[in-house]
């Protein structure tokens, strides 16, 4: 007797999925793993989704106050591409803390991504490196809900970028989306 295959059809290795949430989490860590570097992933599975996808974009600064305590607040519009949802636009507001022991300065806030397809509502964190420009940055964007396509969505955005002395700065995204709503 030769050796012996054995073959599974994608329908059947999803269902596979779709019953047993320990398999849903491990081929979630791994599309994301694998789908993240190259460029995007949109996966079904029975009532829910994923989407892994990438982009980029620019934010500009279009408002500053300094506030008695020390605090910056801050608003500021974006623009950009995520691969598979489209052109985005957004708009955040942030407050920011500046560490002057560490060179560090600490942004949080809320924001809305708006997509083609619907909106997606995040909180953020953001940790910016240095007290002389450029600074390096990197956050992460926790959606928090979403709308149309994406209502019931929550998931995450890495966010990397460079802020430099001008109001507009480019930057970086990867990120994971889960819905029951995804087509």
């Amino acid at each position: 007797m030769g050796p012996r295959t054995l073959h599974y059809s994608m329908k059947s290795i999803l269902g596979l999925l779709a019953r047993f949430s320990a398999l849903r989490a491990f081929a979630l860590i791994s599309v994301f793993t694998v789908a993240a570097p190259t460029q995007a992933l949109d996966l079904n599975i029975s009532n829910w989704g994923a989407i892994v996808t990438i982009g980029s974009g620019t934010s500009t600064v279009v408002g500053l106050t300094e506030n008695p305590d020390g605090t910056i607040s801050l608003a500021a519009e974006q623009s950009g591409y995520l691969s598979r949802l489209g052109n985005f636009t957004g708009s955040f507001d942030y407050l920011a803390t500046i560490d002057y022991n560490t060179g560090n300065t600490f942004i949080g806030g809320e924001g809305v991504i708006r997509l083609p397809a619907g909106n997606l509502f995040v909180s953020v964190q953001i940790i910016e490196v240095g007290l002389d420009y450029p600074r390096p940055y990197t956050g992460l964007l926790k959606i928090t809900k979403g709308t149309g396509r994406f209502a019931g969505a929550h998931g995450f955005f890495e966010i990397k970028g460079v802020d430099e002395e001008s109001p507009t700065d480019g930057f970086r995204l990867a990120g994971l989306i889960i819905t029951t709503a995804a087509k």
